[in-house]
Formats: C-alpha cells, structure tokens, sequence
C-alpha cells in the first residue's frame, strides 16, 4: 500500500511530518524507537477473523521506554494497563487514535510516566534472566 500511502501523505500535505522509511534493520529500528516520543499501533480485527497476537514491537517500544498507543483488541490488553503504561484505543477509530497521540504529545507528565511504567513492566515481566531461568529450572527438575 505504500504508493496510497503516498499520495494520501500527499493529498494531506504532511510530507514534513510522516516520513515511510520502510523495512530496516533491527539496529536501526532501535535508534528509531530511540529517536520517537510516541509508538503508535492501531491493530485490527480483518472480516476474516485474522488478527495480531501480541506484537513483538510494542514490548520492543516499551523496553526502549517509549509510551505507546494501541487498540483494545486481542492480546493487547494485557499488556498494556490504559494510562498507566500505555494507552488503549478502540479500533476502527482514527480520531480517538489522533487524539491519543496529541495528548501524549501536549501532556510531557502523562508521557513521562507511561514511559517509565512501561520500561518497568518490561524489566520485572520481561526480562531474560528471570524468565528463563525459572524454565531451566523447570527442564531441570524433569530431566
């Protein structure tokens, strides 16, 4: 879809806004993630009933620290705890999206604190070290 994209970018004259980088390497995403205030991912439910898991990129943005967006809808909710660390749209909802983003935007308190919740949820739930070593454990227990 990038060339609609394109011309919708265009038509909105927002081309000094919204940049379609395409496809990068992990390093470099990661200086994106860096670089961002917001991490925005309005997920949806398609007609045929495919949908997301739990996308690896919103715990990538929340181990980076940054406060993230994304819809009520599968996995997702539990994950994210709404204004605690991150914020839950519904789906199929643009502007609610739209404003969610100018709110972290103009609210540099409630992005502070999203961000260091969410950084924090993914060092005590997410972390290697305490994940793994309980499995091992467990393997070790049944070998």
């Amino acid at each position: 879809m990038r060339s609609e994209l394109e011309k919708l970018v265009a038509a909105c004259q927002l081309e000094e806004y919204v940049k379609l980088i395409g496809a990068l390497p992990q390093e470099e995403i990661i200086t994106c993630y860096q670089s961002a205030w917001v991490f925005a991912l309005p997920c949806v439910t398609v007609n045929d009933g495919r949908q997301d898991g739990l996308p690896n990129v919103l715990m990538e943005a929340m181990s980076c620290g940054l406060p993230v967006i994304t819809t009520k809808c599968t996995a997702q909710t539990e994950l994210i705890e709404h204004e605690r660390n991150g914020l839950l749209i519904s789906p199929h909802q643009p502007e609610e999206l739209a404003n969610a983003i100018m709110e972290l935007c103009e609210d540099v308190g409630l992005r502070d604190l999203l961000r260091m919740d969410a950084r924090l949820k993914m060092e005590q739930e997410f972390d290697n070290q305490k994940t793994i070593e309980p499995l091992l454990r467990l393997y070790d227990q049944y070998l």
